[in-house]
């Protein structure tokens, strides 16, 4: 796995795990690592509009697709009067890679445990076989094998779930950076509508 490209799809290890129960593990693991970080993604979203109900929130509870909760939080980011300042360029690389990473995030959340004998024994998270786009006819990475498009251990789900957990860090700093804009530039209360960026800091 690329540390510096961690949402690409892991190479197939020569040999699966001894025991499918670590795999069970490392899958629990990555998922409540993924949901953690939208919580606080959730956060960041609130933060970004300045809300201060529940309003934001409950609103982007409401979208099923973590697409459609993403695409919200980017529109947030754009409007953000403080976006161009140097210390919040990264909240436009977090989106990006949150997008990434959820293509790994729906292989653990879709796939299941198999036994694969010969060259590769051992178990594999792999894509269902009923899969149209990520098993049936899938070539390259662990098509090649015969498993589908991915066909994760144990150690490379829980390295996935990792990289969930450093953006999980990644996005509470960054809240508390956007809290603290608001607080000390509080909005127009005169105004509906703004599209007023904050001048660069002193």
């Amino acid at each position: 796995m690329d540390p510096n490209c961690p949402w690409n799809v892991a190479p197939v290890e020569p040999k699966g795990d001894e025991h499918r129960e670590g795999i069970y593990l490392a899958v629990g693991y990555a998922l409540s690592e993924w949901e953690g970080m939208e919580w606080r993604l959730m956060s960041l979203y609130s933060a970004l509009l300045n809300s201060h109900t529940l309003g934001a929130q409950r609103g982007w509870g409401t979208l099923i697709a973590f697409a459609a909760r993403l695409e919200l939080t980017r529109e947030a980011e754009l409007a953000f009067p403080g976006r161009d300042w140097p210390q919040f360029e990264s909240l436009r690389e977090t989106v990006r890679l949150a997008e990434k990473l959820s293509g790994r995030r729906n292989d653990i959340a879709h796939g299941h445990v198999v036994k694969v004998g010969g060259k590769n024994s051992g178990f594999y998270l792999c894509p269902s076989w009923y899969s149209t786009t990520k098993f049936l006819g899938s070539k390259g990475m662990a098509g090649d094998s015969g498993l589908g498009k991915y066909a994760y251990t144990a150690a490379q789900i829980i390295k996935y779930g990792n990289h969930f957990a450093e953006l999980t860090k990644t996005i509470n700093r960054q809240n508390d950076e956007v809290v603290a804009a608001w607080a000390e530039r509080p909005p127009k209360t005169h105004r509906w509508l703004t599209t007023e960026k904050w001048p660069d800091p002193q």
